[in-house]
């Protein structure tokens, strides 16, 4: 038996090569990070609002589906989400793609007298939207 190293190839040595500048490339360029949606945000999202009493919005684990009326929707997928504190209330920017396009939301969430989870988005305070119980 032989213990002789065998020499390493050009080709195997460009072919090692490769693979360490892919791996490298892919550790550089994407994200490996999982987005946790909190617990409270998931589920559909109403109003009263005659403006926007037929456009319900929800926000899943994975995804925010926005109601464009007669039955349609409009989905981005989620790639991070960020909350702070402003004016005492805690304010989510969900930063999503839609067909390679970036979007972002800002909404605060809080809950009414009743203790009812409400979101306000930013741009539209007026208007209170509540989690749907499933009734």
């Amino acid at each position: 038996m032989s213990t002789e190293k065998k020499p390493i190839t050009r080709t195997r040595r460009l072919a090692i090569i490769a693979l360490v500048s892919l791996l490298a490339l892919l550790f550089t360029y994407l994200k490996f990070r999982h987005v946790t949606v909190p617990h409270e945000l998931v589920g559909t999202w109403r109003t009263t609002n005659a403006a926007y009493a037929e456009h319900p919005f929800e926000i899943g684990l994975v995804s925010i589906n926005f109601g464009t009326g007669t039955g349609t929707v409009s989905t981005g997928f989620i790639d991070d989400i960020k909350s702070t504190v402003d004016d005492g209330k805690t304010l989510y920017t969900i930063f999503y793609s839609v067909d390679g396009t970036q979007n972002q939301t800002s909404f605060y969430f809080g809950y009414d007298v009743k203790g009812e989870q409400t979101i306000q988005f930013r741009n539209q305070a007026q208007i209170v939207w509540k989690k749907d119980d499933g009734s």
